[in-house]
């Protein structure tokens, strides 16, 4: 079943990333949400108090939702393209996964309900920005197209 990541690869992307998943689980109940917290980078030392410190902090009925990546990361940021230069790199990301885990569409977090995102999957498609809805219903499109074919 597809599912949509809310991706945060810096503590100050937490704020983006809470807001949105919380909006994604009251807006779109029947969407499979989850939380991806990427530590790969932290210190190995100090991983196991950034984990407490996040379950602490997440709300019982979100943590069954609520991942922490500590292996993968890296290869997770160049699928994403994603730059780690301010003032980028405290970005929230929607990622949108198959039910195989294959990444479907991403897009970046801008203000309130809009995102940065590309408008199709050539290379030379452009970036846009676009709200929510409407890239969710694209994607729709894009699937039913795919089963016609």
């Amino acid at each position: 079943r597809p599912a949509l990541l809310v991706v945060g690869f810096t503590k100050d992307s937490q704020k983006q990333t809470e807001a949105w998943a919380k909006r994604l689980h009251a807006s779109v109940p029947s969407l499979e949400v989850w939380s991806l917290a990427d530590l790969e980078d932290a210190p190995r030392l100090v991983r196991p108090m950034i984990r407490s410190a996040m379950r602490s902090a997440t709300p019982k009925g979100e943590q069954a939702r609520f991942l922490v990546l500590a292996k993968g990361g890296k290869a997770l940021r160049a699928a994403l393209n994603y730059d780690s230069r301010p003032p980028h790199n405290d970005d929230a990301w929607l990622v949108l996964v198959d039910a195989a885990g294959n990444i479907i569409h991403s897009c970046v977090f801008v203000a309130h309900d809009v995102v940065f995102t590309k408008n199709g999957a050539s290379l030379a498609a452009p970036w846009i920005l676009q709200r929510l809805r409407e890239t969710r219903a694209g994607q729709h499109e894009s699937r039913r197209g795919q089963e016609r074919t």
